[in-house]
């Protein structure tokens, strides 16, 4: 089964904000979570913001932790 990209507000230290989709390796996401395009996906992040490594990981522990404030905000919130 491939992988659904789930759209993610990445909120930077330095205060950068931006939108991306990012795979998530749980199955089942809200579908007010999803990317509407399976070509969103990707990136390296904004000004003096890389994205970590572990970008996929934060993604699904938001999923798994605060999953119904997620789709009430229709972004998963990832905080640098």
């Amino acid at each position: 089964m491939p992988r659904q990209l789930v759209v993610t507000r990445i909120i930077c230290r330095d205060g950068t904000d931006f939108m991306l989709c990012v795979p998530a390796r749980r199955a089942g996401v809200h579908p007010n979570l999803r990317c509407p395009h399976s070509n969103h996906g990707g990136g390296s992040g904004a000004g003096g913001c890389p994205l970590p490594t572990d970008l996929e990981d934060g993604v699904d522990r938001e999923l798994r932790d605060n999953q119904q404030e997620s789709i009430r905000r229709g972004y998963v919130l990832i905080r640098l």
